[in-house]
């Protein structure tokens, strides 16, 4: 518990995340502008900024992954010292790993919490037939 001069009190901030520790303003800002640049599509029109959550479909990790690696065959190409084989500069195929893996990990773990909200909302159904008898009645009846 931390306790300041003025008398107000705060839980202990070491079982929190520290996100201005773990994150880089400088990255956030490079990716900031990656994003905004590829907002526009090759029809001219600007997609929304949260577009990407909508996922690529049933194979959203696949899609991502295949992405990731040849962004990071770039990075790797870069760092190597084979710039000139790349397709993209360092700072975009880094900004483009980033996008890949965020966007990877939003969907397993938006269908992780959307297979969990099914699951427990079958749990509550079924714990209230339970409680309120239906469980009960519906068994005599199946017999």
């Amino acid at each position: 518990m931390r306790k300041f001069d003025t008398g107000a009190t705060r839980d202990d901030e070491k079982t929190k995340p520290n996100f201005a520790g773990f994150l880089s303003p400088l990255v956030i800002w490079r990716y900031g502008a990656y994003m905004t640049k590829h907002r526009l599509q090759a029809d001219g029109n600007l997609r929304d900024s949260d577009n990407w959550k909508k996922g690529f479909g049933p194979n959203n990790a696949r899609v991502c992954l295949e992405s990731l690696w040849r962004h990071m065959l770039d990075t790797w190409l870069h760092l190597e010292g084979y710039p000139q084989q790349a397709n993209e500069s360092l700072e975009e195929a880094l900004c483009a790993v980033i996008f890949n893996a965020q966007a990877a990990l939003h969907g397993i773990l938006k269908d992780e919490l959307t297979d969990q909200a099914f699951l427990d909302q079958e749990l509550r159904e079924k714990e209230y037939a339970e409680k309120s008898g239906l469980l009960v009645y519906e068994m005599k009846h199946e017999e």
